[in-house]
């Protein structure tokens, strides 16, 4: 029973052992469980926060290569020609696109960029507090989109937007951001290495507590931390790479002020090596006159501001270098120390003082300018020196100019031609005008001035022209005197070519009328006359042949409409220059005693009138005007008019009698009528208007029947009598504007103005009347046969019209001569009847 007992408790006793066995092994179970989930919570959370402390380094350095960037493609873009200037504004678009993305993400401590539990006060000190770099950054950016959208022809070196950002890219910008990289990197450093004893601690602690088990949960862990380690290594090397190519030194100091690390490029600056510098302090290298002023920095640095100052660095070999020192507080946990940013300004202090000597050389050449004025002006187009011998001729002085834009002390249109004349020089064109000002002619030649090596002193190459204007000098020369030589000069020339012309002219095969188009042309350019007119005397009134004038305008066209309308006797001053064949010169019109009013109302200042001698019946007048202010004809201008109306009374006398001639030519003699030349001339005429005109025109062809048996029967002189009746008579058949012609013998023509076919009825009547009318004077047995064509009803073309007029004529001269075989021989016998 007893065994049976022990038996029965040892079984329980096992039973119990082996459940608290289980217990233990739950529990630890267990235990690992939670151990291994919170150890790789921990160290994902850990990984998480690194890979977005990595993001927020490279978001941080890129800002600096976005600045860089964008200020190296700011100067290509002002530099470039406007055909290149599309793609540059697109690389500039994006790359300040980039920057503003980042700049958003870095300024909110909730982007992605920041792991969880960033502080935004934090955020807040770093990018809003005494650096203002978030300002910085935006005003940097702001510039660049406005220089973005300024047009081509206002894209300069001297844009106020394109020197912001070269400024900040060079300037304080590159310090601020390079001092929160740094910062950035710094902070990453010490995260890493707190990382690196968390992940050691929880590798132990899984170590102890999984052992083996759990060998198979830890590797991909230790891999994923690796990998981690791996991407802020890389995140730091870049960091590192950055200080160490910049162009700008850089050095990061403690709380005791002493270099941790610097720079290759700032160590290049002061003459040492970087290895040199680092545990020693800026008052080393600095001159002994400057400590008080950097010791007074630190102290505002301790206080949390940034610090700018130039300072001198003294090299080893005792030679000097100035620098613009701009230094960022850097908090860490042993303290306040600061991150410098240190830039040579050996060129500028150079520049500047090769300016300051060209100023006083300037100034030197101005005063002592001679008969002009030099004028100095800067990129914003105001005068920065004026001086020389013209400025008092001009009423100015060197008060008055410098420090003024021209449009605030000039007329303001001689200042805005300046103006535009200065914007060319400050893009490297020079420019050269003259300018009547005050009654003086002014030359005036702007050209840029350029900047030179100051090592070699030469002149830059042409691809770097436009970036090294920096300012333009104005010349100003008073030509008055010079270019009143030139004119009377000219003006003597143009007298002489002038009288060779109008006796050239006086030869040539012009009408009158031509001709005193031509003449006045000639003699309006050299006397510098406005209108010149020809005028005839008709009846009582002086009539208008030919007008010229210099320049079409209300003035002339008005004075022209005006003298067009005839000139009649009350107008005494043309008439008493008419009558008495003297030539007639007035000054001043409007104040010479019978000046015509309308003439005066309508601009007319001086006048020249010269009569020709009578030509056949007609007296012709030539008239010069001018319109423009009183000036009186010298002695050159009234040799040329009385030159031009020898020329034009030569040439009227010559077409007169070629008129004459040629009258004599067109005329048949015997009836007085025109004859076949010109019968054949006026034709085309007609025909030519009633192509213009969509007119019509007729022809009509006569033959006088029965000449040759009154020639035979009573001699020619009563035949001549005949063909005279006949034209007289034919002609008073016709209309005024019909135009009647003997071709010869006993041919007729007549050419009917604007007559169509539905007319040929009448005109028929009106020649039988011609022929009823002559026989009533005598000639009883005279007959006459016609034809009728007509254009362009019928045909075009003169000689189709004359063949078919021609035709018709035949036809109806059949028919007279059927009817009269027939009076005279009846078909019955019976006795012939008279006709």
């Amino acid at each position: 029973m007893f065994s049976n007992w022990r038996s029965r408790l040892n079984a329980h006793q096992s039973r119990t052992a082996s459940l608290y066995v289980r217990a233990i092994a739950l529990l630890l179970l267990g235990l690992l469980a939670v151990l291994s989930l919170a150890s790789y919570l921990t160290v994902s959370e850990r990984v998480g926060a690194q890979q977005r402390d990595a993001q927020l380094i490279n978001v941080a350095g890129r800002q600096r290569m976005y600045s860089q960037r964008i200020a190296l493609l700011a100067g290509l873009l002002v530099e470039a020609e406007p055909s290149g200037r599309d793609s540059l504004r697109s690389d500039l678009q994006q790359a300040v696109s980039g920057m503003e993305t980042a700049q958003n993400q870095l300024t909110n401590a909730t982007s992605k960029v920041y792991p969880p539990g960033t502080r935004a006060e934090d955020v807040q000190a770093l990018y809003f507090g005494a650096s203002a770099l978030d300002s910085q950054v935006r005003a940097f950016i702001a510039a660049t989109y406005r220089l973005l959208r300024t047009p081509d022809g206002r894209l300069n070196p001297r844009n106020s937007d394109f020197v912001v950002v070269s400024q900040a890219a060079q300037g304080s910008l590159l310090p601020a951001l390079d001092a929160v990289v740094s910062i950035d990197g710094m902070n990453v450093q010490g995260q890493l290495l707190q990382f690196d004893r968390i992940a050691l601690g929880s590798l132990l602690l899984t170590l102890f507590t999984l052992g083996g088990v759990g060998i198979g949960v830890l590797f991909p862990l230790i891999r994923r931390q690796d990998r981690a380690v791996d991407a802020l290594r890389e995140e730091r090397n870049f960091v590192q790479q950055v200080m160490d190519n910049m162009g700008q030194g850089l050095g990061i100091s403690g709380p005791d002020h002493l270099y941790r690390y610097v720079n290759p490029a700032y160590a290049r600056m002061v003459g040492r090596t970087p290895e040199a510098m680092i545990g020693t302090s800026t008052l080393d290298m600095i001159l002994p006159e400057e400590h008080e002023r950097l010791v007074a920095a630190r102290a505002e640095r301790h206080a949390g501001r940034t610090t700018e100052q130039n300072v001198t660095f003294q090299r080893p070999d005792g030679s000097r270098v100035q620098t613009l020192t701009v230094v960022v507080p850097h908090t860490t946990a042993l303290g306040t120390g600061g991150i410098a940013v240190i830039t040579d300004l050996t060129e500028q202090v150079r520049a500047e003082q090769k300016l300051r000597q060209q100023d006083l050389m300037y100034r030197t050449l101005a005063a002592n300018f001679p008969d002009g004025v030099l004028t100095l002006f800067d990129p914003d187009l105001r005068y920065t020196l004026a001086d020389g011998s013209g400025l008092q001729s001009l009423g100015l002085t060197p008060k008055m100019l410098e420090g003024y834009l021209p449009t605030e002390v000039l007329p303001l249109w001689v200042g805005t031609l300046l103006e535009g004349d200065y914007r060319a020089a400050l893009a490297g064109r020079p420019c050269e005008r003259e300018l009547e000002v005050g009654g003086r002619t002014l030359m005036v030649k702007t050209i840029p001035l350029r900047a030179t090596d100051p090592a070699e002193g030469t002149p830059p190459g042409p691809d770097e022209q436009t970036n090294q204007v920096f300012g333009g000098v104005s010349i100003v020369l008073d030509m008055t005197e010079r270019r009143q030589a030139e004119r009377d000069l000219l003006r003597a020339s143009a007298y002489t070519s002038a009288l060779l012309e109008t006796s050239r002219l006086a030869q040539s095969d012009q009408t009158s009328e031509e001709l005193a188009l031509s003449v006045a042309n000639v003699i309006g350019k050299a006397a510098d006359i406005d209108m010149g007119v020809l005028l005839v005397l008709k009846e009582n009134t002086l009539k208008v042949i030919s007008v010229w004038h210099k320049a079409p305008g209300a003035p002339t066209d008005l004075l022209r409409t005006e003298i067009e309308q005839g000139v009649n006797r009350e107008h005494g001053l043309a008439w008493r220059a008419v009558e008495s064949q003297e030539a007639l010169f007035i000054d001043d019109y409007p104040g010479f005693p019978g000046a015509h009013t309308p003439y005066t109302d309508l601009g007319l200042k001086s006048v020249a009138l010269l009569p020709l001698n009578t030509v056949g019946e007609q007296r012709y007048l030539y008239m010069a005007a001018r319109l423009t202010l009183p000036v009186a004809w010298s002695d050159a201008d009234r040799e040329l008019f009385q030159a031009a109306a020898r020329s034009m009374q030569l040439n009227l006398e010559r077409h007169n009698h070629l008129l004459e001639l040629e009258r004599a030519a067109l005329i048949d003699a015997l009836t007085g009528l025109s004859n076949r030349r010109a019968f054949e001339r006026d034709l085309e005429r007609e025909l030519e208007r009633s192509r213009r005109s969509g007119g019509s025109v007729g022809v009509l062809m006569v033959d006088l029947d029965g000449l040759k048996q009154i020639n035979d029967q009573e001699g020619h002189e009563r035949g001549d009598t005949l063909l005279t009746v006949f034209a007289q008579r034919l002609s008073a058949s016709l209309r005024s504007e019909d135009q009647v012609y003997r071709l010869g013998g006993d041919e007729y023509a007549a050419i009917l103005s604007r007559a169509g076919v539905a007319a040929a009825e009448t005109l028929e009547s009106r020649v039988r009347w011609a022929v009823e009318q002559t026989r009533l004077a005598g000639f009883p047995e005279v007959d006459a046969s016609s034809g009728l064509a007509f254009a362009p009803d019928e045909l075009r073309q003169a000689n189709d019209l004359l063949r078919r007029a021609d035709e018709r004529m035949y036809v109806q001269k059949q028919e007279h001569r059927q009817a009269r075989k027939l009076r005279l021989h009846p078909p019955d016998g019976s006795t012939p009847q008279p006709s």
